[in-house]
């Protein structure tokens, strides 16, 4: 593998302050139906062009490398003055124990930045995870099973499809923080400690059946 991991903060809604590393959905699991059928990766702006994609697979392969740990953390080393949060996977999923506990090492390395994480890995240990490794449990309405141990969740819902929508189902009010897609100005998930709700966004529901 001569090409390295690489960390960026090429991602519009992200902001330029905030760095991430993601890896090809490929390495996602346990993959809800929903979530398939309607992954932002896979879609839209996120849509990956071929180096993208390419990268996002050489990613994936460097996380297995027994020098990941060291070489992501020289990177982070680079930006660690400018940057106080930071996103593990706007693609991609902890796919393993031994993954997730390489970004437990990374975490811990660098205890004054904010670290996120969505997974949908119920299976995960994260008893060992730093309080500065914030981890919330992604779900949809097609979600079987949670996370035993990660209390906070991130809830996308595929009805929901505008904000008015989202103010009208009154039972979430108090409830989630509803996600507007600014995390440059928001940080909410770093800094908050309330569930949050992601309306769909740009993805035609015509398909989806009605549900109550």
């Amino acid at each position: 593998m001569q090409d390295l991991p690489l960390i960026n903060n090429n991602n519009g809604k992200l902001g330029q302050f905030i760095y991430h590393f993601s890896i090809s959905t490929k390495k996602c699991r346990h993959k809800t139906r929903d979530c398939v059928r309607y992954c932002y990766a896979d879609r839209g702006s996120m849509r990956y062009h071929q180096a993208e994609d390419k990268r996002y697979g050489i990613n994936a392969k460097w996380t297995r490398h027994r020098d990941f740990v060291s070489l992501i953390s020289s990177q982070i080393r680079l930006i660690v003055y400018d940057c106080q949060y930071f996103r593990i996977h706007t693609s991609g999923d902890f796919y393993n124990q031994t993954y997730f506990n390489k970004w437990v090492q990374i975490a811990n390395n660098f205890q004054g930045m904010k670290f996120l994480a969505f997974t949908r890995n119920y299976e995960l240990d994260v008893s060992n995870a730093p309080a500065n490794l914030i981890l919330m449990f992604s779900s949809d309405p097609s979600t079987k099973k949670y996370h035993p141990s990660i209390k906070r969740r991130a809830r996308v819902d595929y009805q929901l499809d505008n904000y008015e929508s989202v103010e009208e189902h009154l039972e979430l009010k108090g409830k989630s923080k509803v996600c507007r897609y600014k995390c440059k100005f928001c940080r909410e998930c770093w800094n908050g400690d309330t569930d949050v709700l992601f309306p769909l966004k740009q993805i035609k529901l015509t398909t989806l059946e009605i549900r109550a």
